[in-house]
């Protein structure tokens, strides 16, 4: 019952393994740098962070390197935190989901404004 009260306020199931982290100082940057090309607003420290062990985990599209979950939640593989690529491209796409409240199919003009296509 508890799992269907979570899945009503919007909370979907954390991928196995995943471990609460404290965001790395560098992501206050990447955040900034994705609010000022998306054109949008928050706070960086409404995030809720975790990461999986290795380069991807099972997420619910698949092997993925990194999640954002509503309402606030980003979760990303340990490889990204330890040594990120592309310029934190996975930590500032899941970023830029928080800033547009999901947008899964990547609709909204800022994905290819920011670059942040998948």
């Amino acid at each position: 019952m508890a799992g269907a009260a979570c899945a009503d306020l919007g909370f979907i199931a954390l991928p196995a393994g995943a471990v609460p982290m404290a965001p790395p100082a560098v992501y206050q940057a990447a955040w900034d740098s994705v609010v000022a090309c998306a054109g949008r607003t928050g706070a960086l420290a409404r995030v809720q962070w975790f990461q999986v062990g290795g380069a991807a985990f099972a997420g619910s599209d698949g092997l993925t390197p990194g999640e954002w979950l509503a309402p606030h939640r980003i979760v990303v593989a340990s490889d990204q935190v330890a040594n990120p690529s592309d310029d934190y491209l996975v930590p500032r796409h899941e970023m830029l989901h928080d800033l547009l409240g999901g947008d899964a199919q990547h609709h909204d003009a800022a994905w290819r404004r920011c670059a942040l296509m998948p």
